[in-house]
């Protein structure tokens, strides 16, 4: 498996795929993609896909999103210590993300808690969950 930055035209499809099926490219695409670091998960193909938001000291996780193909395998755990790393690495010192109630689980493996009520985004519903680096 390898880990790297990649541009943000590299995430759409695999985002639209997982995270917006039957939607077009478009609803993939969020502001500030353009300055954004991006990863990419490969083994042959790109696998994986995370979007990192960065301001100041605090890094916001976006756009996270593995191939069905290849979901329960520890790619999204792998990916989250990559990023804590690299992240740490950078000096940012806080992560969060608005993490789908299914997935809070892995998040919360990797020292992310909640904070707040279960809220909905496009009829999903979310939990925000941050954490110290």
């Amino acid at each position: 498996m390898d880990i790297r930055e990649v541009t943000a035209a590299d995430v759409l499809a695999l985002r639209q795929m997982v995270l917006r099926p039957g939607q077009g490219i478009s609803a993939a695409m969020v502001r500030g993609d353009d300055s954004a670091l991006h990863l990419g998960t490969y083994e042959g193909d790109l696998i994986g896909v995370a979007s990192l938001f960065i301001t100041d000291d605090t890094a916001r996780l976006r756009k996270f999103a593995v191939h069905p193909d290849h979901q329960g395998r520890g790619i999204g755990s792998e990916m989250l210590r990559h990023m804590q790393n690299l992240l740490r690495a950078r000096g940012v010192t806080q992560m969060w993300c608005d993490a789908r109630v299914a997935a809070t689980s892995l998040y919360a493996r990797h020292g992310l808690q909640v904070v707040g009520e279960v809220f909905d985004k496009g009829g999903r519903d979310y939990l925000r969950m941050e954490g110290r680096l």
